[in-house]
This record gives C-alpha cells, sequence and structure tokens, in this order.
C-alpha cells in the first residue's frame, strides 16, 4: 500500500511525532501501521487498527510506526482539538489556526448523579466560498463541496447536504458566513450582515479606516478579503485605498473590527444577509448523513436522456471513487489517463468501472494492470468501460530497440510509430513514459487499432 503511505504523508503535509519505544519491533520491520490508540484528555478519540478516510473516500493509516517513532495525521489532530489546519500551495506553508473562540473544557470529577463531558466543546470561525457543489462522501450519501477560505486560510471542505442550498443562493455576491464547528464538523452554519458599509474615504493602512459614517478601528489580526471581478474572493494583505466599497464585521464585539470584505471596482458591495441556515443534529453530520431541507427539492432526472457518443479510446485508471453527479445521483469519479491525455471525469453510472484495482508495483513486474476501453460522451461523461485482455502478457524484455520493437523469449514484437507507454511507478500508479524501453523492462503489450502497424500501448515498469 506504498500509495497510501505515501498519501498519508503527503495529504497531510506533516505528522505530529509522539516517541514511543520501539525495541519491541523486530529490526527487520519498517513500518507497522495502527499499532496506537489515540486518546484527547483521557478520552478515547481512536482505537487500535482503525483507518483514517480522506475526502476522496480513500482510507489512510490513522498511525504509522517507523523506527520506533508514531506517527500520526495532524489534519485528524486538528479536528479533535477543533482548530484550522490547511496548506497554501503558493507559499508551500502549512497554516495551523488557534481559534481564540474555542473552549476546552476541563472533566470535573465525576459524583454519583454526574459524568464527564466532552474534551473539546465548539469553535467559531468565519468563512467566505468561492464554489459550493453537490458531491458525495465514501458512503455515498450527498454533500456539499465547498472551497473558499476560513479565517483567512484556505478551505477545501465538505459539509452536510442541508446547507447546499443556502450557500449556492448566495454565490454571485458578497458574504460572510458564521461556522460553529464541533470535533471538526460544521453544526450550524449563519450567514452574516455588515456590521458598517460604505465607500472608503481615507485609511490608515491596516489600521482604521474612514467611511462617511466614521472612522473604524481594525483589529490587529484583520482578516481582508478583496471580492473581485470574477465574483470570488481572495485574501488581500495590502492597505485599503480611497474609493475601494467595504463592509466591515465585527464578530466578537469589542467595536474593533476583524474581517473586511471590499471591492476595488467602483461598485457597491451588499450588505450580505443575517440568518441561521441550520443547526445539525449531531457533530458528524456533515460527513456520515445526508442531511435533510424543509420544503419540496426538485430533483433533475439525467438517467433518461441519451447523448450521443463523442469519442471512444483506451484508458488506464489511477484512482475510482464513489462520487455524486450534478442531480445528486450517484456516479463514479475516475482519474487517470485516456490515448495519452490526462483523464478526470465523471461515469454515467454508479458502477460504469467494474473491478478495478490500483496498479501496483511489485519485486519482479506489476499487479492490477489494466487497459479499458472507455466511450465518452458528448458532455464529457463516461458511459461505458470495458477492460481489454493484453495481447502479450506481462514479460521481460531482453532486448529492446527504443521505441520501436522489443524481444521476448526470443520472439520480435514492433511497436507502433505513435505507441503510448504507460509507467507503473513506485507510487503505485501509471504515468506518461516518453522516454525508450530499455533491456530488462517488464512490459505488456496491446493492440488495439488493427489498422497500424504495430502494438498500440504499452504498459511498463522498471526493476
Amino acid at each position: 500500500m506504498r500509495k497510501q503511505f505515501k498519501g498519508f504523508i503527503a495529504g497531510f503535509i506533516f505528522a505530529c511525532m509522539l516517541v514511543i519505544p520501539g525495541s519491541v519491533f523486530a529490526d527487520n520491520i519498517q513500518a507497522l501501521f495502527n499499532t496506537a490508540n489515540i486518546a484527547v484528555d483521557g478520552k478515547t478519540a481512536v482505537k487500535q487498527g482503525e483507518n483514517y478516510q480522506l475526502s476522496d473516500g480513500s482510507t489512510v493509516p490513522f498511525s504509522i510506526n517507523y523506527k520506533g517513532t508514531t506517527y500520526i495525521p495532524i489534519r485528524k489532530v486538528s479536528e479533535l482539538l477543533g482548530i484550522g489546519i490547511n496548506y497554501d500551495n503558493a507559499t508551500k506553508t502549512v497554516q495551523i489556526t488557534s481559534n481564540s473562540n474555542s473552549t476546552v473544557v476541563t472533566p470535573q470529577k465525576p459524583t454519583e448523579t454526574t459524568t464527564t463531558s466532552s474534551a473539546v466543546t465548539s469553535s467559531t470561525s468565519y468563512c467566505v466560498f468561492n464554489e459550493c457543489n453537490k458531491d458525495a462522501n465514501s458512503s455515498g450519501d450527498k454533500v456539499a463541496h465547498v472551497i473558499g477560505f476560513k479565517d483567512g486560510v484556505k478551505m477545501d471542505t465538505y459539509l452536510d447536504y442541508s446547507y447546499y442550498t443556502a450557500i449556492s443562493s448566495k454565490m454571485s455576491s458578497a458574504q460572510l458566513w458564521e461556522t460553529t464547528m464541533k470535533k471538526g464538523n460544521v453544526t450550524k452554519l449563519k450567514a452574516v450582515g455588515a456590521s458598517k458599509s460604505g465607500e472608503v474615504l481615507d485609511s490608515d493602512g491596516r489600521n482604521s479606516v474612514s467611511l462617511s459614517s466614521g472612522q473604524y478601528e481594525l483589529s490587529k489580526k484583520v482578516v481582508v478579503y478583496q471580492w473581485t471581478d470574477d465574483n470570488e474572493y481572495r485574501t488581500f494583505t495590502g492597505d485599503l485605498k480611497k474609493n475601494d466599497y467595504a463592509n466591515l464585521y465585527d464578530t466578537d464585539g469589542d467595536k474593533k473590527y476583524d474581517v473586511v470584505i471590499f471591492n476595488r471596482n467602483g461598485k457597491t458591495l451588499p450588505e450580505g444577509d443575517s440568518s441561521t441556515v441550520k443547526e445539525a443534529k449531531d457533530s458528524t453530520a456533515n460527513t456520515n448523513n445526508s442531511g435533510t431541507t424543509s420544503g419540496t427539492t426538485t430533483k433533475t432526472d439525467t438517467s433518461s436522456k441519451t447523448y450521443k457518443i463523442a469519442s471512444t479510446g483506451y484508458a488506464v485508471i489511477n484512482e475510482c471513487m464513489k462520487d455524486a453527479n450534478s442531480d445528486g445521483d450517484k456516479v463514479q469519479h475516475v482519474v487517470g489517463f485516456l490515448e495519452g491525455r490526462k483523464l478526470d471525469a465523471a461515469t454515467s453510472e454508479r458502477n460504469t468501472v467494474n473491478g478495478w484495482k490500483e496498479p501496483v508495483l511489485s519485486g519482479n513486474g506489476f499487479n492490477n494492470a489494466a487497459l479499458y476501453k472507455m466511450s465518452v460522451n458528448s458532455i464529457d461523461v463516461i458511459a461505458t468501460a470495458e477492460k481489454v485482455s493484453p495481447n502479450v502478457d506481462q514479460a521481460a524484455v531482453e532486448k529492446a530497440d527504443k521505441r520501436n520493437s522489443v524481444t521476448i523469449a526470443g520472439k520480435t514484437y514492433n511497436l507502433s510509430s505513435s505507441v503510448i507507454v504507460y509507467q507503473v511507478t513506485k507510487d503505485d500508479e501509471y504515468r506518461i513514459y516518453t522516454g525508450d524501453i530499455k533491456d530488462n523492462d517488464i512490459v505488456q503489450l496491446y493492440e488495439t487499432d488493427s489498422s497500424k502497424d504495430g502494438y498500440d500501448i504499452v504498459i511498463c515498469s522498471r526493476p
């Protein structure tokens, strides 16, 4: 499971390290998974043997013991402690946000009539959303997939599906949202109206701003978002200027404004709505339950629609995940390569792709490698996917003539002049390989176009 091991490290960016004696492990064991229990203030949060589920539905270990040190995912730690963590790819920075509004309760000594309270209660954050899409979690339940910023830090997460309508209806104008979080999950969402709003007459850097209604002091930790011409937010580190139009938000009632949303195109900004959208029934609603909304929901039935097949080709698949389309129907999300080009598309049905397994590099070749014949319709949805058997099974190359031919067991096989070569890597995934095939490479050959001389697709690995 090297791909999951790498995803565990890369996906969470860094690990929290707990030094635990490792003398009980044999010297020849490089890593052990899920050997530790995790407790928060004495309360068990994770038990040995449990895995951690990522937003794409895949699972990774909760803990890895490597050379006597146990590593656990910082993302999960942040959820358990109610703090924020995000990765800013532009600056290559892990952002850890300590929320001053979060409350940690020390459990009281129990008596005959009392029980200990939860170690972590709730925290409040303020968000803006650039995207809100219908999606599905690993169980196939509908969720809302949101992308934006939380307290000035990039956010890409899933919420209870019942939040979708409220958020998506306000995407075309500036709107701040107050979120209540418990154990890392959003349990309440509230639209927040601006405390003050107007054209900027003057500003003192990021210390204060003057509007027609008066001068207002900004918090030392003020978060400023610019509402762009593309109707989306970006974090802004500069100073407000004359003629900007700004909405000011005092989120903690101290008369210093903590959040500013502004634009620089001379247009006014609506002050934003102020209403509570929903309070979840429990702290796990946003990831495990589909949620409910009041009123009647109209669903578009795409299953009865027929779209023309636009193209047919041959593909290798790196990821095949449960997902939902824009109508909320369960489908699959496929990532890989189709005819040598990147593929990232949904299927038309929940089981269009059958029998897929991730490719795995082995000591003498590779396992689970498969080629699929795919048809894609006019709206770029995968309509069919059929696994294709190789014409020449996996074998070692005795002699290779670059990308022209390979000799296996004394027989020479010519390759097409437009041959596509996929290499199975140590990360247990396919990549496009543009170099020459070499002696001792392991190859599997496919002839997909009988009108051409030679084999058209090669799956290979290099010992």
